[in-house]
């Protein structure tokens, strides 16, 4: 080893392999390097000992095509919501703080934004002892859209709100952008006859939830706040509806646990005490809040995105450098709000058919992922217990050969399985398993990385480990 080399290793860093691979590329510690790796976190890949810089230029390389037939937003590196206005090309999101932290890969399924004017209260929305001044402040995009609601002080709930046709019994995520003016909270509401309500109430200085409170026979699912730069919050609240026609309220408080008039929170309030509004969605599910989708006039929508390899030079071979006997992936992500036990994949290298009878899958749920091979239809997944919360990194790290998988999450215990065999695999997917709906829930894929050799468990392991 040279002396750069091993003052490389004594600060943490891998130094480049005799190839010359970047030292980012994921590496084995027998010194082998992944076959090819994708790092959308810095917008870096590696394929077939070549390094670019693009995303396209990786996907074509590794024989991928990365559809979505709408613009879709992200969060850009400068914590801004930013719209993607190309069809087919892929979105690499942010948090959206100060200083934004890179998450990855956006991979998500088609959305209806059901509220319509999602950024203008004044058209079609109803004002309930409220009022609203346009285009008061700089909004979450950095344009001047967002609007100042105000309330009238006389002790009743004031609030705007939109009549939205539903589903009874379903879940639906309510989300909007929402940033103290005075007021200091705000609340969310699904509303119908005040006897059947459910509420969340935020807390805008300090990003919490202060109240869920429900009436009738609605449910609250679950809520959440999320920060953004310069005092917004993302704030959203999934809940069941009790009415098909039900109305979806947007409110300013001043207190953080109110009374209810009617099912709707009321508190005294003075002039001044304000919030201000921007971005509003509804969309149907309880995996939400995804990316927003901007509506004028009429709802808007984005298309489901799609993400498939099938190495062309060489069919049935799901991308270049495959081995049909052994192999390993690495996967790396943010977590979303998976709320449910439903298992949604991360990806799914698998046989021709739109199921997973021979498949290497790695799939998450509210508080497990499990990842594996599947062969003639006998699975051999390996379940390991991690319920990572909302914006928190994940790495899985799964390796195969004839009766010999392993598993293992976040550099904890390896989880083992003797009795797998080796699927046929034609094809793989990011972010789903068959291309007619993306499961995917996470906020971003932020590595990829696939070995055509088996490492060890250790390896594994240190592989796995964020």
């Amino acid at each position: 080893m040279s002396n750069m080399s091993m003052v490389m290793e004594m600060m943490g860093e891998k130094p480049p392999s005799v190839g010359g691979t970047p030292s980012w590329v994921f590496q084995t510690g027998e010194g082998v390097d992944a076959t090819w790796h994708a790092d959308y976190n810095e917008n870096r890949y590696w394929v077939d000992s070549t390094e670019y810089s693009a995303l396209a230029d990786f996907f074509t390389n590794l024989g991928i095509t990365f559809t979505r037939a709408s613009a879709g937003n992200f969060t850009g590196s400068n914590g801004l919501v930013q719209t993607e206005s190309s069809n087919d090309v892929g979105r690499l999101n942010y948090t959206a703080v100060a200083s934004p932290v890179a998450m990855g890969l956006m991979m998500e399924p088609a959305a209806t934004n059901l509220y319509v004017q999602s950024e203008n209260l004044g058209a079609t929305w109803i004002h309930a002892d409220s009022s609203s001044d346009l285009d008061a402040t700089t909004a979450p995009d950095g344009t001047s859209t967002a609007d100042r609601l105000k309330p009238n002080p006389d002790g009743n709930p004031n609030d705007v709100y939109q009549s939205v046709s539903a589903t009874t019994g379903v879940n639906y995520t309510m989300s909007a952008f929402l940033k103290d003016d005075g007021s200091g909270f705000a609340y969310l509401t699904w509303y119908q006859d005040g006897s059947n309500t459910a509420t969340a109430v935020f807390d805008l200085s300090l990003g919490t939830i202060t109240q869920e409170n429900v009436e009738g026979t609605a449910t609250v699912t679950s809520s959440g706040i999320e920060e953004y730069d310069d005092g917004w919050w993302r704030c959203h609240m999934v809940a069941i509806v009790a009415d098909t026609t039900p109305l979806a309220l947007i409110g300013t408080i001043q207190n953080g646990t109110p009374v209810y008039v009617n099912g709707r929170p009321a508190e005294d309030t003075s002039a001044g005490e304000d919030i201000f509004v921007w971005g509003a969605m509804i969309e149907l599910g309880a995996t939400g809040p995804n990316s927003y989708v901007k509506s004028t006039t009429t709802q808007g929508t984005r298309a489901a995105e799609v993400c498939v390899s099938t190495f062309a030079d060489t069919p049935n071979v799901p991308f270049k450098n495959w081995s049909t006997t052994v192999g390993a992936m690495v996967a790396e992500w943010t977590q979303g709000d998976v709320v449910d036990a439903t298992l949604k994949y991360v990806y799914a290298i698998q046989d021709a058919g739109d199921d997973d009878d021979e498949s290497v899958t790695c799939l998450v749920s509210t508080n497990d992922i499990q990842a594996g091979t599947t062969d003639a239809g006998t699975a051999s997944l390996i379940e390991i217990t991690d319920a990572a919360a909302r914006n928190t990194k994940v790495r899985s790290a799964v390796s195969w050969s004839n009766n010999d998988t392993a598993h293992v999450v976040d550099g904890g215990t390896v989880g083992t399985d003797d009795t797998a065999t080796i699927p046929v695999c034609t094809r793989m997917f990011i972010g789903d398993n068959s291309g007619a709906d993306v499961t995917f829930r996470g906020r971003g894929i932020g590595h990829m990385a696939y070995f055509n050799i088996k490492p060890s468990d250790a390896d594994l392991d240190t592989l796995s480990a964020l």
